[in-house]
């Protein structure tokens, strides 16, 4: 079972932003890993920005049981909060961020001018805030998370000044050549492409979310100044070397054209930054679950397009006879390797898939049992049922029940 520190991590790991839990130093003296608490940012700006100053400021100025919510100098924003290790006694401290507020993201511009920084920080700063995370109300949300994981202790909360964290003296700005900056990100950006067409080939959706977060730390240089005709045109982008991927993995064009094309009519009506992230954790989800659900890679070619056959026209009448006279080949030999291949007999494998299409019909319509069963190719609607139960260990009209009774149930806890 996971810990409430594990669920609270997972919550905040879905929207994208990250969660990191720092520890004492063994010394005492500081906080290990606290070089992570800006994803790197400042390393990126200075030569020798010593993070320590923000260790200092964490230790000093935060307490138990509060939970902190502040603004950098950079536009970012971070919750903080502690917690003691119950089994040692140690102190825990947990931050989440950066993030930005949807409707306040920072001017990379007026930012560079006000802190003092080259100009060459500005395509630094573009970059990084197109890889943050926009939320709305997730302060709210997460204390009512550490309330109802923590109940016996008493959250307050309190605002943090985080603008201090730039009051050193002697920090030196970090300046690179400027043509080998936009070399790093493009090589960068096409090597997490490449990894994440590989895990989207492979259904891989745990491995392509996890790439999908590194992306958003990448950005290409922008075509427009209309941010979310920026993020717009990214997804689109993402849309198509996507579609090439499932592609490769054996997956018929028909499926494809119709995920790809509702995908993009969603992208084309997001009217928010909060939208374009939804679509983009669904791009990673719907294409890998088209992957596990339509992937005939590894079949020859007679199986494959029996299968895109069947599953194509469920509706029709699916002889053995009739499908190898489709494919031009012998029944028999159809019959054996189809079985070889899949496990199972063709009869099998066409009930199997009526039975699982006529799912979502008894779900989501209250159309009659027999229409449902004529919608998936069976006309006896007796047999439908025979078969739908040995198949599913109940009746459509248990089914149906217990389905219908779940999302009631749902609809009344939230």
């Amino acid at each position: 079972m996971q810990s409430g520190l594990e669920i609270l991590k997972t919550v905040v790991d879905a929207h994208g932003i990250r969660f990191r839990i720092f520890r004492d130093s063994a010394d005492g003296r500081s906080i290990e890993g606290i070089e992570d608490f800006d994803d790197g940012l400042r390393r990126q700006l200075y030569k020798n920005y010593d993070y320590h100053f923000i260790a200092h400021q964490i230790r000093e100025e935060c307490h138990e049981h509060c939970l902190y919510m502040g603004e950098d100098a950079f536009g970012l924003r971070y919750t903080l909060f502690w917690l003691r290790d119950t089994d040692t006694g140690a102190m825990r401290y947990i931050t989440v961020g950066p993030y930005m507020q949807e409707g306040s993201e920072p001017d990379a511009m007026e930012v560079v001018e006000r802190m003092g920084l080259d100009l060459y920080h500005v395509q630094i700063l573009h970059a990084f805030y197109s890889g943050m995370g926009i939320l709305q109300q997730f302060e709210r949300v997460l204390l009512s998370l550490l309330n109802a994981l923590f109940p016996l202790k008493h959250w307050t909360v309190s605002a943090i000044e985080l603008g201090g964290l730039e009051g050193q003296s002697d920090v030196q700005l970090r300046i690179r050549d400027e043509q080998r900056v936009p070399m790093q990100i493009v090589e960068e950006r096409y090597r997490l492409e490449n990894r994440m067409l590989e895990a989207v080939e492979h259904g891989d959706e745990a491995g392509a979310m996890l790439v999908s977060l590194e992306m958003g730390k990448i950005s290409m240089e922008k075509r427009s100044s209309d941010s979310l005709r920026n993020d717009k045109n990214s997804l689109l982008i993402l849309n198509v070397l996507l579609r090439k991927a499932v592609e490769r993995a054996g997956v018929h064009p028909w499926y494809i054209d119709e995920l790809s094309s509702l995908l993009a009519r969603r992208i084309e009506a997001a009217r928010t930054g909060h939208d374009i992230m939804r679509i983009n954790q669904e791009f990673v989800r719907r294409y890998c679950l088209l992957v596990q659900n339509y992937s005939r890679k590894g079949y020859c070619e007679i199986v494959e397009k029996s299968i895109n056959y069947i599953e194509l026209n469920l509706q029709e009448e699916l002889r053995l006879g009739d499908l190898a006279a489709y494919l031009n080949v012998n029944p028999s030999y159809l019959s054996a390797r189809f079985k070889k291949e899949t496990g199972m007999t063709l009869t099998d494998y066409v009930n199997e898939k009526r039975i699982r299409s006529s799912l979502a019909l008894l779900t989501t319509t209250r159309l009659p049992i027999g229409e449902v069963a004529e919608m998936v190719g069976i006309l006896n609607e007796n047999y439908y049922s025979r078969l739908f139960k040995k198949l599913q260990g109940m009746s459509p009209r248990e089914y149906r029940s217990r389905m219908t009774e779940s999302v009631l149930n749902q609809q009344k806890t939230k």
